[in-house]
């Protein structure tokens, strides 16, 4: 599987197919973007400084202009691809971009030299989620050493031989399905597997891990969330967050993101805001939804390495967004969630109707 990350275009993100990557980047004025083999280094490489702006005010003007939305009851429909086709040919230069290459401009030194930080910030990150992936891996074997001392001890005592037994083939097995799901760096095209509770679903939907206590499917209530970032990484940058509950739903927020003005921030944010707003309803599960993977691998995955290293990362840096996951966190305390990820802009219409909230929360003034 591929992974198109678009650092510079209409919506700034990692896509799953080239179609929905050349969506974001034809017609846009200077976009940059590359194909990945794993989705780390594709956020990585969305997380990398952005490149040279475009000189083109009224482009820029015009691009803005199209990313905004206002929200209704009613979500719109998916644009078709006839109304998708007339918009990008009422671009300008908008040539067709083949899907391995990552700037429509043409290479500078500089930008030669950009590029090659982002491949090396990209390769660094690959090797910690790598190392993360295999200390996680560790403390599961630890866990099934202790369990497996348990059940000799409990062999020992005659009569409990064979339950020990049993329990130990047990932990035995589930050894073996850990290690399995580990795949080295380089290996198996540097593609690793998914772990074996993520569900794929013809709508679009993953199925991605809990916080709190799992819980059945249909004993949560669920929410949609969204972030959104006009002119994302510039100085003219304005975010905003969306939550959807439901049509009409007086519990819909549509706000602008307070302090640095990111797409990454506004994702977490906006979760943030619908945990909170759940605690307030009594809602003790709750099935959210959301289209970012940093979102979901930051909270369910990432942050226990993160606590356990001092917020450092394993190259001895910082992590970025240590102050709004710790937030996340803190606000997940005694809420069981379940996380789901949702390809965004594929018609789904929670997530629309969120992208529109996080659009229209983007156009508000920043909070005093």
């Amino acid at each position: 599987m591929s992974f198109y990350a678009v650092k510079r275009g209409r919506n700034p993100g990692v896509y799953h197919t080239w179609p929905e990557c050349q969506a974001q980047v034809k017609g846009f004025c200077k976009p940059v973007f590359k194909k990945f083999p794993t989705s780390e280094e594709a956020w990585a490489f969305v997380g990398t400084e952005n490149m040279s702006g475009c000189d083109d005010a009224s482009e820029q003007s015009s691009q803005r202009g199209s990313s905004y939305s206002t929200y209704s009851s009613t979500p719109s429909k998916p644009e078709s691809s006839q109304n998708r086709s007339k918009f990008s040919s009422n671009r300008t230069n908008s040539n067709t971009t083949s899907p391995s290459s990552y700037s429509a401009d043409t290479p500078t030194s500089p930008t030669a030299a950009f590029e090659a930080i982002g491949m090396l910030r990209a390769t660094a990150r690959a090797l910690r989620s790598t190392a993360e992936q295999l200390l996680s891996s560790i403390d599961g074997l630890s866990s099934q050493i202790e369990q497996v001392a348990s059940a000799l001890h409990s062999s020992a005592n005659g009569s409990a031989s064979f339950a020990g037994s049993r329990r130990a083939e047990g932990v035995r097995d589930n050894l073996k399905r850990s290690f399995s799901d580990f795949t080295p760096l380089g290996g198996a095209d540097a593609q690793p597997k998914k772990p074996k509770y993520m569900k794929k679903d013809p709508s679009g939907t993953t199925d991605s891990g809990f916080t709190g206590t799992p819980f059945p499917d249909d004993e949560g209530t669920p929410v949609y969330t969204d972030g959104a970032s006009i002119d994302n990484g510039r100085a003219t940058a304005r975010a905003g967050i969306g939550v959807f509950w439901g049509h009409n739903s007086p519990h819909n927020v549509a706000e602008r993101l307070a302090g640095k003005q990111t797409n990454n921030r506004a994702e977490i944010h906006a979760a943030k805001v619908a945990i909170q707003q759940a605690k307030r309803k009594g809602i003790k599960n709750l099935v959210l939804h959301t289209d970012s993977e940093f979102l979901i691998n930051g909270i369910t995955k990432w942050i226990r390495n993160w606590k356990r290293n001092g917020w450092k990362l394993s190259t001895g840096g910082p992590v970025v967004n240590r102050e709004d996951f710790e937030e996340l966190d803190a606000a997940s305390q005694d809420m069981n969630v379940k996380w789901v990820h949702v390809r965004g802009h594929c018609g789904i219409e929670g997530n629309e109707a969120a992208d529109r909230l996080a659009n229209e929360g983007a156009q508000k003034s920043l909070p005093s």
